[in-house]
């Protein structure tokens, strides 16, 4: 594939009647792809208006220093390659090298409890430190931002997978990390359009990335309800570890963490238990 068949790939997954044309000679093969850039049989219109949504994709990306990857891609994540749904188009501003470094992706809530915090800076810090890991989050408030801040404060890298176009980050809060972006020190992805919004939708696509992105999904802290527990179920259905900080029952923001372990999710205590998990997987 290339950046503009890969555009294509996406366009075609608009809800819009006149691509319907497009969508029934399209059976997610490069081959049917390349079909489609040689169909004449369709209104001039159709194709028309196809072609300028891949081109303003392609020229807005090249404007503002985003990659467009594709499988088969040198830069596309191995994690990504055997998943259910694929991405067949993903955007990436900052170091592409960051992509092929030993991961591990971390989730939790949006409001963290302070002993939460604490743990993090104090085991966490260290495993990060001693194992050098690439850490993989949301960029949301609370864990994703914590988790990301304590990478680039140690002097590692972090990647946030968005639910929202790179030009369009979401949440907004992440402009407080715009020397870094700039830097490259923390990667930004997505599955959409540079200048696409948020969408509620978005965020259950998003969370099944970053998953897949490592051997090891670690939950720090979710309720039973919650986008961080779909994200370990997609790391459960796609065969990746999982482990959970432990909790007393009386925490109701933990309760995702304790139903984790008693369904069999390996237990963090600290530091040490990560690095141990961390060489089990075989993820050095």
């Amino acid at each position: 594939m290339d950046p503009v068949l890969a555009c294509i790939a996406k366009v075609l997954k608009f809800k819009r009647p006149q691509f319907e044309h497009f969508k029934s000679l399209w059976d997610g093969t490069e081959k049917s792809l390349r079909r489609i850039l040689k169909e004449l049989n369709v209104s001039l219109e159709s194709r028309v208006e196809l072609l300028v949504e891949v081109d303003r994709a392609v020229k807005c990306c090249h404007k503002n220093n985003i990659h467009i990857l594709w499988p088969g891609h040198k830069h596309y994540p191995k994690g990504f390659v055997h998943i259910h749904q694929a991405p067949l188009f993903l955007t990436y501003k900052g170091d592409t090298e960051l992509i092929h470094q030993p991961s591990i992706s971390i989730v939790g809530g949006r409001s963290s409890l302070l002993w939460v915090e604490h743990w993090l800076e104090q085991e966490l810090k260290t495993v990060l430190k001693d194992e050098k890991r690439l850490t993989i989050s949301g960029g949301a408030r609370g864990i994703d931002q914590a988790v990301h801040r304590l990478s680039l404060r140690t002097g590692l890298s972090s990647v946030a997978v968005l639910p929202s176009g790179l030009l369009s980050p979401y949440p907004k809060s992440l402009k407080s990390f715009n020397k870094y972006i700039d830097s490259g020190q923390l990667g930004l992805m997505s599955e959409y359009f540079p200048w696409e919004p948020m969408r509620k939708h978005h965020f259950y696509a998003r969370n099944r990335l970053i998953s897949a992105w490592s051997p090891l999904l670690f939950v720090v802290q979710a309720h039973r309800k919650s986008g961080t527990m779909i994200t370990a179920c997609h790391a459960i259905d796609q065969g990746r570890s999982v482990c959970a900080l432990p909790a007393s029952p009386m925490e109701e923001a933990m309760h995702g963490n304790l139903q984790l372990l008693f369904d069999g999710a390996q237990m963090i205590r600290w530091s040490s238990d990560l690095v141990s998990l961390l060489g089990a997987d075989g993820s050095r």
